[in-house]
């Protein structure tokens, strides 16, 4: 997914993008941040019309096969609906799900979130379907590959079991591209604790210090949004995309500008997740959790004071949110309840195929899984973990202290 240009390149007055071949030639790089930051106000949006709007904006599919077919209506500046234009149907993650290009007819192709783009007369709107489907197979083999680097790993994230991102210490980011594990040159300096991308030409990677990368498709852009810990990022399309971090900041990506957002919290946010713009998660320190509803964030009563530090889904009634003291709750659509663990150690990530295969990973290095019945170990690697990633019906990678990837098979 890496760009085929090899120069350095200005894209506008303030944001310097640099090809990946440009980087391997100059052997190294200082640090590219040349862009504004933003303020502790926010920023504001650009008008929400002329826009392309899709129906539904978001939907959850069951299993692999299963379809839906999406609409579209294209809104003029003065916000009227105009008729008579002709949608077209891209899918930005077709491991996912597949869409027909001429009528928005959706099918789902593994467990994943994926994004539809529909665009009529040069404007896009998108769609987030979230695809739940058990695998045949859970993982049960887990195993240790070779890492370029023996920095600690702080988050892992893919688009494909061949499109792999895992980030960490002193900047940090390595790439899985189905031939090995191999290290990016950004250089920048701080912490990197986590990825998230809307397609092969569209990842993010936050950190420490407020940094920001973005990966546009020719090259990676740094900026930074603060100067606080940024700790978690997540999304339902490029033009959306929500940020958190230290002292409750949430920073939502939206028509092209940061704004930061009203939390409603205090307390640092470590993870976000959701399955549409309003319906997003972010859970953190103290037992802090909060849920945007497309309008507000309304704190959650999680009956814990245990940092969470990691949410994930299958659906908007199926979510698990997990944390230190080995400490796991789940909702279903109506209540948190907790849920029983064989750990006392802290968790730190979730992924999983569906609410009947989740899998998380533990400081002390553990693995473990839940069967729709009960969490049961199914690892010991030793060592501390931090994030885990996994393809639906390839493999997982689980990534932690010294440097440590692990691969899980089925």
């Amino acid at each position: 997914m890496l760009g085929t240009a090899g120069a350095v390149r200005r894209r506008a007055a303030h944001s310097v993008v640099v090809t990946l071949p440009a980087l391997l030639a100059l052997g190294c790089m200082t640090d590219f941040f040349v862009g504004p930051s933003d303020t502790e106000s926010g920023g504001t949006p650009p008008p929400e019309f002329p826009k392309v709007a899709v129906s539904p904006m978001s939907a959850t599919l069951s299993a692999v096969g299963a379809t839906l077919t999406l609409s579209g209506v294209y809104y003029d500046s003065t916000g009227a609906p105009v008729s008579g234009l002709r949608m077209t149907w891209t899918s930005l993650n077709p491991g996912v799900a597949t869409v027909s290009s001429t009528n928005g007819h959706m099918t789902a192709i593994a467990s994943g979130q994926g994004t539809i783009a529909g665009e009529a007369d040069t404007l896009t709107g998108y769609a987030l379907v979230t695809v739940s489907a058990p695998q045949a197979s859970p993982y049960v083999d887990w195993q240790p590959v070779a890492s370029p680097d023996p920095d600690e790993l702080r988050g892992v994230w893919g688009l494909s079991a061949n499109d792999v991102y895992a980030v960490g210490k002193g900047g940090t980011v390595l790439h899985q591209g189905g031939t090995g594990w191999t290290s990016l040159a950004t250089t920048v300096k701080e912490n990197l604790n986590a990825a998230w991308g809307s397609s092969s030409g569209d990842v993010y990677v936050v950190g420490d210090g407020g940094r920001l990368l973005h990966y546009g498709g020719a090259g990676w852009t740094a900026t930074k949004l603060g100067s606080s810990h940024l700790h978690g990022v997540w999304g339902t399309s490029p033009i959306e995309v929500f940020v958190v971090g230290d002292g409750g900041r949430i920073r939502r990506f939206e028509r092209g500008a940061w704004v930061l957002m009203a939390s409603g919290a205090t307390k640092n946010l470590r993870a976000v997740w959701g399955t549409s713009s309003n319906d997003v998660y972010a859970v953190g320190d103290g037992g802090i959790a909060r849920h945007f509803n497309g309008t507000a964030w309304l704190g959650i009563a999680t009956g814990t004071t245990k940092t969470l530090r990691a949410v994930w889904g299958s659906s908007p009634t199926d979510v698990f949110v997990a944390g230190d003291g080995g400490v796991v709750l789940h909702f279903n659509g109506t209540e948190w309840t907790p849920m029983p663990t064989p750990v006392s150690d802290g968790i730190n990530g979730l992924w999983g195929t569906a609410g009947t295969e989740v899998y998380a990973i533990t400081a002390n290095g553990r693995v473990l899984r839940y069967n729709g019945t009960d969490w049961t170990v199914a690892a010991n690697l030793g060592g501390g973990l931090r994030g885990i990633w996994g393809a639906y019906g390839a493999r997982a990678y689980a990534v932690g202290n010294g440097g440590v990837i692990v691969r899980g098979s089925p």
